[in-house]
């Protein structure tokens, strides 16, 4: 496992127990270390939503689409912070993150 690996999965770890603030440091610098893995910027949304920034989290996810766009549990993750008030009568919330994606 090389070092990268390490970091995020300290973090993840740490996120497990609970964690939150020091899990998001790990993530940084899995990020840093490599920038092109998209489960380090999942992991770290994860974190930041849980900790109640959604709008940082959104970027993660996003930044993690970009990287890795056949993640669906991520674009699961990306639409939670999306108001349902945008859905329509007949859609779910995974029609919802298809039409806002296609709206673009």
């Amino acid at each position: 496992m090389c070092i990268r690996d390490r970091y995020l999965f300290k973090g993840m770890a740490l996120n497990f127990f609970g964690k939150k603030d020091e899990a998001i440091r790990y993530y940084d610098k899995a990020i840093e270390l490599n920038p092109n893995n998209p489960l380090a910027y999942k992991s770290k949304g994860i974190a930041l939503k849980k900790l109640g920034c959604e709008a940082k989290a959104l970027k993660c996810y996003n930044k993690s689409i970009e990287l890795n766009p056949n993640d669906a549990d991520t674009y699961k993750r990306s639409a939670k912070p999306v108001s349902y008030t945008h859905l329509r009568a007949h859609e779910t919330s995974l029609h919802l993150v298809c039409r806002l994606l296609l709206e673009k």
